[in-house]
């Protein structure tokens, strides 16, 4: 082929796969539009009834709801990826609605009994036994993991434009039904998430089996018993932590413990948005075994892991006065634990996509295992660190979890479909920074002065590439956060010695510190009688006495 002939052919393969980039670019922002809106009902329930009650009752109601979502995760992690991936695998659209019809009953029979699972926990101590709260708990086990598995069946049938309506419905008789409860009666708020992801289950069967022309039968057998329990392994270790963590943090320390445990993890998981939709996406297009499927877990990782960490960076800068301005001054406290888990979130986020591809294409034995240790070690850390660290302990059990179950699948992805370091450089330069940040906790003059660099950085990344970030990686972006890093750290010899006495000031004033036993209430006034912070040995630098 002559050089005439190659120009006008690489001409257009850099406008298919500019048109491929803003294709998805335009689901994937549909998709994530639509789960911000379904990630703000459990970011508002929470923020709502933390100001509504007293940290001690919202305690109640958040080990409920976490024991609810640990139980309706055993059928969103196994069950539920296991149909949805039946039902992409038909020839064409009215095959994968034919399937679907079949697959909602059967997301409806597993739903239901494992739901029942709930009773027996929750009277084993891990919520309340109080009558009104076992039945709302068991109700929102039930509807939202039923509704979780239409949810995969809508993306898998290519109808996210429908998912979006049914979603953006849903939601605003949510936000109706939990207005009403928090004036009314806060204590009934679970019911908000039954009744409203109640309709969203009726309007999507409704439709799946108006369009459904007919009804092919789904075989349950030992190749989709063993795919469905490998599955739910290898995803509940990840998407189960943060429920349990609150779980036990409620059983061996306070309830306030749990309390600020649901809050953290109710402002963190809004940064999960963009990830769950690429995941989504990701799920879909392997399980049709499209063309280039490899190259498109590389491509999502490569974007995923990039904003991701730069809103996680963005998040602990601010981790102070985002507190104090959603949750008030009596959850300040819980912003260290807050920081760390923003942070160990970023290796976390980027394997999300790469989950989500090996349960399309039944790479799921080596992840499961992976995600069935991480899961060991938030539980057994949190159960360890809690009584004694309360929710800072609790933060550096789930985190540490993250961080080793992420790293972990990103060295397998890089077996899997050739990761590179590169495409995740940018990411681990923000996830330092994030890191240093949480150590020194600058003040908001220089958070402010870090975030300009880092956003002049970014768009000046964008505007030197003519294609969209997703197909493209270059590394002049890194430069202004490095630069941000170097400011962070020269500023930790000076801020390190002070910054244990300014973390536990708080603790000081609630009254949650330890006393030695030589110290008596009279002579602890005296400079030698100091009291222990919970998150004091937690920290290297935290080694400097608070008077």
């Amino acid at each position: 082929m002559s050089a005439v002939q190659e120009a006008p052919a690489a001409v257009r393969s850099r406008g298919t796969s500019a048109r491929r980039d803003r294709f998805l670019a335009r689901r994937l922002g549909l998709i994530t539009f639509a789960l911000a809106i379904s990630g703000s009902t459990t970011l508002l329930f929470n923020v709502v009834l933390a100001r509504k009650l007293s940290p001690t009752e919202f305690g109640d109601i958040a080990r409920t709801f976490a024991l609810a979502l640990t139980v309706g995760q055993l059928t969103m992690t196994g069950v539920a990826p296991a149909v949805a991936r039946i039902v992409a695998q038909a020839e064409d659209d009215a095959g994968r609605f034919a399937r679907a019809r079949a697959g909602i009953w059967t997301l409806a029979l597993f739903t239901f009994v494992v739901s029942l699972l709930f009773f027996p926990l929750a009277l084993a101590g891990l919520a309340p036994t109080d009558p009104l709260q076992l039945a709302l708990g068991w109700g929102v086990a039930f509807v939202y993991a039923f509704y979780f598995g239409l949810k995969m069946l809508l993306f898998v049938l290519d109808r996210a434009r429908e998912y979006a309506l049914f979603e953006g419905a849903s939601d605003v008789i949510f936000f109706v039904v939990l207005g009403a409860s928090a004036v009314l009666a806060p204590r009934y708020g679970l019911a908000s998430f039954s009744v409203a992801y109640g309709i969203f289950v009726v309007g999507v069967i409704a439709y799946i089996v108006r369009r459904a022309k007919t009804r092919e039968r789904i075989v349950l057998g030992r190749a989709f018993a063993k795919h469905a329990f490998l599955t739910a392994v290898s995803t509940y270790g990840s998407v189960a932590r943060f429920p349990l963590v609150v779980s036990i943090a409620g059983l061996v320390g306070t309830r306030h413990d749990a309390a600020e445990m649901a809050v953290i993890f109710s402002l963190v998981m809004p940064l999960y948005l963009l990830p769950r939709a690429a995941g989504f996406m990701t799920f879909a297009n392997v399980a049709r075994r499209a063309e280039g499927a490899a190259e498109d877990v590389c491509r999502t990782v490569r974007a995923v892991s990039l904003v991701g960490a730069f809103g996680i960076f963005v998040g602990v800068l601010f981790a102070h006065p985002l507190i104090q301005l959603v949750l008030g001054a009596r959850y300040l406290e819980a912003a260290t634990a807050l920081m760390i888990v923003a942070v160990c979130l970023t290796p976390a986020m980027a394997s999300v996509p790469i989950a989500n591809a090996g349960s399309a294409d039944g790479r799921v034995a080596d992840k499961a295992a992976i995600s069935a240790f991480g899961l060991a070690v938030a539980a057994v850390g949190a159960y360890l660190l809690t009584p004694s660290h309360h929710a800072v302990g609790a933060a550096l059990a789930v985190g540490g979890s993250m961080v080793i179950t992420g790293g972990l699948s990103l060295v397998r992805a890089h077996f899997h479909y050739r990761l590179r370091f590169a495409d995740i450089a940018g990411a681990t330069v923000l996830f330092l920074c994030s890191a240093a940040a949480v150590v020194v906790q600058p003040g908001l003059a220089l958070s402010i002065v870090v975030l300009g660099l880092s956003l002049c950085a970014i768009f000046s990344y964008a505007r030197k590439t003519l294609a969209l970030p997703l197909s493209v990686n270059r590394p002049e972006f890194l430069i202004a956060p490095v630069a941000g890093l170097v400011i962070l750290c020269l500023r930790t010899s000076r801020s390190c010695s002070s910054w244990p006495s300014r973390c536990c000031s708080s603790f000081r004033a609630s009254g949650r510190v330890t006393w030695p036993r030589s110290c008596s209430p009279t002579s602890r006034s005296r400079r030698s009688c100091s009291p222990t912070c919970p998150v004091r040995s937690s920290f290297p630098c935290a080694t400097a006495r608070s008077s």
